[in-house]
């Protein structure tokens, strides 16, 4: 069974060195600034999360609540597995319930293609272009 934990202040120094690998990889992957979003975990202006089965960490999360405009959003601005999708997506759903007590009124993720397949509930409203002009 995966349960779902959001580190607590007072856990991310000792819980960061174990995340830290896995979330910068899947930034070095699906882009995005890591330095800014590690600066927001350890500063308490975005969570971080584990999925885990038993002792086993199955995946992390990071998230931050944004204001835009008179909405409340809450950004995935991470998520990896560390083990096959189909073991823990379906625990995404507390995030998604965390994201409603905070009076969120959406969820976004910025990552690759591959995340529409899995989240089918979620919709492409954007997408992000870069030109390189080196």
């Amino acid at each position: 069974m995966v349960s779902v934990h959001c580190a607590e202040a007072d856990e991310i120094e000792t819980l960061w060195p174990e995340a830290e690998p896995h979330i910068k990889n899947a930034f070095r992957r699906g882009g995005g600034d890591f330095e800014e979003t590690k600066s927001a975990v350890l500063n308490g202006e975005a969570l971080l999360w584990f999925a885990s089965a038993g002792d086993d960490v199955v995946a992390l999360a990071v998230t931050q609540v944004c204001i835009e405009g008179d909405r409340r959003i809450c950004h995935i601005l991470a998520l990896v597995g560390l083990t096959p999708a189909r073991e823990w997506m379906h625990r995404l759903v507390d995030l998604e319930n965390y994201a409603r007590a905070m009076d969120c009124t959406a969820m976004r993720l910025r990552g690759r293609k591959g995340w529409m397949r899995m989240l089918p509930d979620y919709r492409q409203p954007y997408v992000t272009l870069e030109k390189d002009l080196s």
